[in-house]
């Protein structure tokens, strides 16, 4: 059976850029400290602010530090640190499945070529309903497509208030979508097809929260 078309932009070059970096570890002071004392130095260097969460989107893509820039020895250094103390808040437009291809594309890279990986701290859908994208993301999460992005850990909108009923009509929103992943993490034994026809059956209630799901 033929995957679902998306519909998505135009995803940012996540390629690893190591080849950017200089190799000047000879003539480096730096360098020649003590490796306890420079991973020291790594780990205040690329803490980054907020907790250490940064936001990548498919119009803001992951921005490493200028450090992991600056030699070849650097990046191999702290590149792990770098990645290990800092996760990512991942937005997906329109439910497309595009941009966690990147990031695993990317993850892929750098745990080929360093030994670390990416850590998503969650997931924010925004845009437009997508229903197609939407199972097509679904579909990858059965399969096991991009086995370390988190498709069930989507970030919840602000809880329910008494003076906005929109945020109340976003919540059930998310509520479902929440539910409709659990369901599909649970079925993983049953077969694509089987899944797909209880997920076409429990549109409905999304369609009744926002209309926009009924478009594909």
């Amino acid at each position: 059976m033929e995957q679902s078309l998306i519909h998505t932009t135009v995803a940012p070059n996540t390629e690893d850029k190591s080849n950017n970096a200089t190799d000047s570890s000879a003539s480096s002071p730096f360098l020649k400290l003590a490796p306890e004392l420079r991973n020291t130095i790594y780990e205040y260097a690329l803490q980054l602010p907020n907790d250490g969460i940064f936001q990548v989107s498919e119009t803001e893509p992951i921005r490493e530090p200028p450090l992991l820039l600056t030699c070849k020895t650097i990046r191999s250094e702290a590149i792990a640190i770098f990645y290990a103390q800092n996760s990512i808040l991942l937005t997906v437009d329109s439910c497309s499945p595009a941009m966690p291809l990147f990031i695993y594309k990317k993850e892929l890279a750098l745990f080929a070529q360093y030994k670390c990986k990416i850590k998503i701290w969650s997931v924010w859908l925004r845009g437009p309903p997508r229903w197609k994208n939407f199972v097509a993301w679904l579909r990858h999460s059965h399969e096991w497509v991009y086995v370390d992005v988190p498709f069930t850990r989507v970030q919840p909108p602000l809880g329910p208030g008494k003076h906005h009923p929109g945020v109340v009509d976003q919540f059930k929103e998310w509520m479902v979508i929440a539910g409709l992943q659990q369901m599909v993490d649970l079925m993983d034994d049953a077969e694509w097809d089987d899944v797909e026809e209880t997920l076409n059956m429990l549109r409905y209630g999304l369609v009744k929260i926002n209309p926009e799901w009924d478009v594909d």
